[in-house]
C-alpha cells in the first residue's frame, strides 16, 4: 500500500465507487468510524471534543465520528457549515447532540478538535470565517485530529497559501495523498494514520499510478544479494573523482559510502596535490593519480569502472564540465552520479548537459539540493507550479536523468514519469558532507547492478535511516558507519 494518489485520482476512484454502488454511504460510515476510534485514544476522556464539520463529504465523516463518540460517552459539540450535500445531511440527522454555528466556536472550551472542514479536496486558500477558525485553533494549541488532510493544505502539491490547521494526527483513507508527504503540508499533518474503509485494491488497476512512498519493500527484491561464490569485481568498481586538497574530504566521504554499501572496489581518482592527503586518510579505498581528461577516461575503460561519482568538492567548475562531458562518452561506464560542482558547472548552459545525457549510453543520476536545482533548472524553479513532485518529474524528463531532488521531502523521479517521495527524512542530515555520502551510496548500489532508479530510492531511504540510527550530534563521517546494521536488516527481510 505504498501508492500515493493525487486528489484528482482519489476523486476519480470515489466517483467510480459511488457509480457502482446502490448506496455508498457505508464508506462514509467506515471513515467516520476510523476517525472516532483514533479520537478515543487521542483525546482525554474527561474533556469535551469539538467537531468542525464542512459542507461536503468530509463534514459527513465528522458527523459520523461525532455520533459514535457521543454514543461512547464523550461530550461532543459539532460546529458546522450550512450544507445541501445529501450525505452530509444524512450523517447530520444521525447526530443527536448540539450543532452550532462557527461564530460560537471557542477552542479554549475543548480538550480536542476534529477538523472535518475540507480534507484533501481543497485547492484554494482558506478565507473568511475558515481563516479565523483555523487561526484561533492553532493559537489555542489544543490537539487537533484532521480528517483526510489538515484544512488549508493542498492534498496534491503540499502547497500552503495561508493559514493551515496544525494537526497532531491525520486520518486518511485507502491511500495517502501526495500532499501528505510533500512540504510544507507534511509538517501540518502530524502522524498520518492510513486506514481501511473497505475499498478493494483492485480498483487501482483502472488507472495508472506512478507515485509511491519510499519504503524498503518497494525495492528490496531488487537490492543486491551476492552468493558465496561472488568475487569483488562482480560487485562492481566505483570511481570517485576528487578535487583539490582543500576539498578532498568530500570525495573520501563518497568513496567510503560506496564501499560500505557493498561495491567490490572503489578508487579515488585525484590530482597529484591531493594524493598525500588521501593516502593518509584511507586504507580500503584505492588511489589513482590523474586530473587529465584523457587519463581519466582511459582509466575508466581499462579498469572497467561501472559507476562513477563526480562533483563533491571538485573545485574547478570548468574542469568539472569538461570531465562530465567526457565521461558521458564512455562505452564502459554504466552509471554516472552528478552532484554539487558537476551540476553547478552547467549553470547557464544546462541544454549542453541534457543533450549529452540524451545521446549517451551512460545512465545518469543527478542529486541537486534546492540551490543546485535552481541553477540547472531555472525555468522550472521560476514556474508557477509549486509542487516539488511536479518540478522533479519535469526535470527528469527535460534532463533524461533520474533526479534526486533533495530536502526533508526528497523526491526521486525518472524521465518515464515514475516518482517516489521519501518519508523518513530528518533534519539530522542538514550537515556538511551528507550529500556526498548519498552520492557514493547511489554509485555503490548501481555498481552492483541494482536498477538505477531503484538504487536512487534505496540510497535516499538508507541515508535517512542511517542518520536516525545515529541520532543527535551526527556528522557526515558517521553515516557510512551505520550502514552495516541497516544492510543486515534489509538482507534479512528479503523474500
Amino acid at each position: 500500500m505504498f501508492e500515493l494518489l493525487t486528489t484528482e485520482q482519489m476523486s476519480k476512484i470515489d466517483a467510480l465507487l459511488w457509480s457502482e454502488m446502490e448506496d455508498g454511504f457505508h464508506l462514509i460510515e467506515r471513515a467516520g468510524t476510523n476517525v472516532a476510534q483514533l479520537a478515543l485514544t487521542m483525546f482525554q476522556a474527561d474533556q469535551p471534543i469539538a467537531v468542525l464539520c464542512g459542507a461536503g463529504n468530509n463534514g459527513a465523516d465528522g458527523y459520523i465520528a461525532a455520533t459514535l463518540l457521543k454514543d461512547a460517552g464523550r461530550d461532543i459539540v459539532c460546529f458546522a457549515k450550512p450544507s445541501k450535500n445529501p450525505n452530509t445531511l444524512r450523517a447530520k440527522d444521525l447526530f443527536s447532540g448540539a450543532v452550532k454555528t462557527f461564530a460560537n466556536f471557542d477552542p479554549s472550551q475543548f480538550g480536542g478538535v476534529i477538523d472535518a472542514l475540507y480534507g484533501a479536496g481543497l485547492n484554494a486558500p482558506l478565507t473568511g470565517e475558515d481563516t479565523e477558525i483555523v487561526q484561533k485553533t492553532n493559537q489555542s494549541q489544543i490537539p487537533v485530529l484532521a480528517v483526510d488532510l489538515p484544512s488549508g493544505a493542498d492534498g496534491t502539491t503540499g502547497e500552503v497559501n495561508g493559514p493551515v490547521m496544525k494537526s497532531r494526527a491525520t486520518v486518511t483513507f485507502f491511500r495517502k495523498k501526495t500532499g501528505h508527504l510533500l512540504q510544507p503540508a507534511r509538517s501540518y499533518c502530524g502522524v498520518v494514520h492510513l486506514t481501511d474503509i473497505g475499498i478493494n485494491d483492485d480498483i487501482l488497476s483502472n488507472d495508472e499510478f506512478a507515485y509511491f512512498e519510499n519504503d524498503l519493500n518497494l525495492w528490496i527484491n531488487k537490492f543486491p544479494y551476492h552468493s558465496e561464490n561472488t568475487y569483488k569485481y562482480e560487485k562492481g568498481h566505483v570511481a570517485v573523482l576528487s578535487g583539490p586538497v582543500s576539498q578532498a574530504g568530500a570525495s573520501r566521504l563518497s568513496a567510503t559510502a560506496a564501499l560500505r554499501i557493498g561495491a567490490g572496489a572503489v578508487t579515488i581518482v585525484a590530482p597529484e596535490a591531493s594524493m598525500q592527503a588521501h593516502a593518509s586518510h584511507i586504507t580500503s579505498v584505492m588511489l589513482r593519480q590523474t586530473r587529465n581528461e584523457r587519463d581519466i577516461t582511459d582509466f575508466i575503460e581499462a579498469r572497467k569502472i561501472s559507476s562513477a561519482v563526480i562533483g563533491p568538492g571538485y573545485g574547478s567548475l570548468e574542469m568539472a564540465k569538461t570531465h562530465v562531458l567526457a565521461l558521458l562518452k564512455s562505452k564502459t561506464l554504466k552509471t554516472l552520479i552528478l552532484d554539487a560542482d558537476a551540476i553547478s558547472a552547467f549553470d547557464g548552459a544546462p541544454e549542453e548537459l541534457f543533450n549529452a545525457i540524451k545521446n549517451s549510453l551512460v545512465k545518469v543520476v543527478m542529486t541537486p539540493h534546492e540551490g543546485e536545482f535552481k541553477r540547472i533548472f531555472p525555468h522550472l524553479s521560476a514556474s508557477r507550479t509549486k509542487s516539488k513532485l511536479d518540478r522533479a518529474l519535469r526535470a527528469a524528463r527535460l534532463s533524461h536523468a533520474v533526479i534526486i531532488y533533495k530536502g526533508p521531502d526528497s523526491v526521486v523521479a525518472e524521465p518515464e514519469g515514475r516518482a517516489i517521495i521519501n518519508a523518513n527524512g530528518t533534519p539530522l542530515l542538514a550537515t556538511a558532507g551528507s550529500g556526498d555520502v548519498l552520492a557514493g551510496m547511489v554509485a555503490g548500489l548501481t555498481a552492483q547492478s541494482m536498477p538505477f532508479f531503484d538504487a536512487a530510492a534505496a540510497a535516499v531511504w538508507i541515508h535517512a535511516e542511517a542518520a536516525r540510527r545515529f541520532g543527535a550530534g551526527l556528522i557526515a563521517e558517521d553515516l557510512p558507519q551505520q550502514l552495516p546494521a541497516i544492510l543486515s536488516r534489509i538482507l534479512s527481510s528479503r523474500n
